[in-house]
């Protein structure tokens, strides 16, 4: 049981969720719910807790948690709603992939509606997925974002290294925002129709090689916002950064839809493997230059060797054994943006990145 000047209240309001009180816990909610009804009816105001946090994290399934933060998050008296689907088998014992998510004004239009639309994506990659209502102002969004990611880790046991953040719709803004300013936080950030042009947002192209991989998905109906979008795809990768545009058929402004699930694991496939090629390049080995370049790159060989480069997703799309020396590669045809180059000779291999742009 907890007091604090900093926590109004938290109360959970169960759906699909497994539930244990103790008996002692019972009482004790007894006690503190009478001591606050007499201390309001003479002009006070008691600060209570009503679950400790080892309660709470034993709840799986989907559930909503409402917080009442202290200022500048007060939220005019209102409840804060952290939306959670926690996978039914969850044990504290493991680690979990944290998805966190915000939503905009088009469809889904709340923390509820959204973790209801994701929560299958959620099951599917054994992750524990957490709805928030953003602010507008994105200086106040990146403190509720905070305390909200606070909260969620020490309810569960979240591993730090795969947290990914998902922003639709305005949504999209303070999810990039955050990702753009916090990038050593977060693994990858997938966006649905992000109206970051709408919102007047300017994301800071000039850093995208420090950014984690960005999915970026937009449904074809919604023609207006295409080609924003595509733009944004564009602007990222030519900037050093990783990026991939996936175009819904069928689909307009709203996540309602049947292949939400399917989509969505594209990009967190999209994700993990360009994450997993980086940590193997983890510094330069290879003489590469110039570097960027619009498609002729000079290698500087040490022996014969294969020379494989492959996309940011993996692909491979150059391979040619060369001789020692001097070796000029040409590419051309390809889409703007970060590319592996792995040399491979009878004694090692190296790797490196090079930026395609033409």
């Amino acid at each position: 049981m907890t007091t604090s000047s900093n926590v109004v209240s938290i109360k959970i309001s169960p759906m699909k969720t497994k539930f244990y009180m103790p008996n002692i816990q019972r009482r004790l909610i007894g006690i503190y719910s009478t001591l606050y009804l007499q201390l309001r009816s003479l002009g006070f105001v008691l600060i209570v807790l009503l679950f400790s946090p080892d309660l709470v994290a034993q709840q799986t399934g989907d559930f909503n948690l409402s917080i009442h933060f202290p200022a500048p998050l007060a939220n005019n008296g209102n409840a804060h709603v952290l939306a959670f689907s926690v996978p039914t088998t969850y044990n504290s014992a493991n680690s979990y992939k944290l998805i966190f998510g915000m939503h905009g004004v088009i469809d889904p239009t709340s923390s509820t509606n959204m973790r209801n639309y994701l929560s299958g994506l959620a099951s599917n990659l054994n992750a524990i997925l957490v709805c928030i209502d953003p602010y507008s102002n994105l200086s106040v969004s990146s403190l509720l974002i905070n305390s909200c990611m606070d909260t969620t880790r020490k309810l569960y046991n979240i591993d730090t290294n795969n947290i990914y953040f998902l922003g639709s719709n305005l949504g999209g803004v303070p999810a990039m925002d955050y990702t753009f300013h916090n990038p050593h936080k977060i693994k990858g950030l997938i966006l649905f129709s992000p109206e970051y042009w709408f919102a007047g947002y300017t994301p800071n192209y000039a850093n995208s090689a420090n950014y984690p991989p960005i999915c970026s998905c937009v449904g074809a109906n919604a023609t207006s916002y295409v080609p924003y979008i595509t733009n944004f795809h564009d602007s990222i990768n030519s900037h050093g950064g990783q990026s991939q545009l996936n175009i819904w058929p069928g689909v307009g402004t709203s996540m309602n839809v049947s292949i939400l699930t399917s989509e969505m694991t594209k990009c967190f496939s999209y994700i993990n493997a360009s994450v997993g090629i980086n940590e193997s390049v983890p510094q330069q080995f290879v003489n590469i230059y110039p570097n960027p370049s619009n498609g002729v790159f000079n290698i500087q060989l040490k022996e014969e060797s294969d020379v494989f480069i492959y996309s940011s997703i993996g692909e491979l799309v150059y391979h040619q054994k060369h001789n020692m020396g001097k070796v000029q590669v040409f590419l051309d045809g390809l889409t703007n943006g970060i590319y592996f180059v792995k040399i491979k000779n009878q004694h090692q291999e190296e790797f490196s990145k090079i930026v395609y742009s033409k």
